[in-house]
């Protein structure tokens, strides 16, 4: 009886440290930071009712900060739109741009979140590059932007070298035009990192080809 006693304690303890470190595996993997997609971050996807989104997401962000920024047209109108910033231990982590209460664009703030091959804002131009990346530039409504489409992604604010700068110094109001990796300031990073939605993703890869 002694001996049946012992080795069904045994067995008791080898199940509950199965079960033990099954939990703690489960538990890792949903408190991961999740990768940087085309379509979201997470469970954070473009095209998602903003009512949806969570409060909190374990392992992403703890709190939600609503809040009203200025918007600058041509001509010095402005106007303010509500944006809604994912935060973790206080810190910002991402940005959601709403349009009719969906999901527009997300943009990347925290150097943590990459994508799956490791990209992120702390990438310089150089890897984006090697990555496929491609580069531009062009002007509307007499405003500047450039990005790096990269992964279906668009990384944006890097720096010009000299012969970028000379570049893009004659571009008109409408202009579109290509960058090297050679108009880019060596060891450039992007300032920011951004999830578009398709109709502006496939606009930029059109005026690409």
């Amino acid at each position: 009886m002694k001996r049946l006693f012992v080795i069904l304690a045994v067995a008791v303890v080898a199940l509950a440290a199965v079960s033990c470190g099954s939990k703690k595996k489960g538990d890792a993997k949903e408190a991961s930071t999740p990768f940087v997609t085309p379509t979201g971050i997470g469970k954070i996807e473009i095209g998602e009712r903003i009512d949806d989104v969570p409060a909190s997401l374990n392992g992403l962000y703890d709190s939600i900060e609503a809040v009203e920024e200025t918007e600058y047209a041509e001509g010095g109108d402005e106007w303010t739109a509500e944006v809604f910033y994912a935060k973790k231990d206080g810190q910002r982590v991402f940005k959601i741009i709403p349009d009719e209460g969906k999901i527009w664009h997300i943009e990347v703030i925290s150097p943590k979140l990459k994508t799956e091959s490791g990209l992120g804002i702390d990438s310089t131009v150089e890897e984006l590059f090697a990555a496929g990346g491609k580069a531009y530039c062009g002007i509307e409504w007499w405003e500047y932007y450039d990005g790096i489409l990269c992964e279906d992604l668009i990384f944006t604010g890097f720096d010009l070298s000299p012969k970028g700068e000379a570049k893009i110094a004659d571009l008109d109001d409408g202009d579109f035009i290509k960058l090297e990796l050679s108009d880019l300031k060596e060891g450039s990073k992007p300032h920011k990192l951004s999830i578009p939605d398709d109709l502006w993703r496939n606009t930029i890869k059109e005026m690409l080809q």
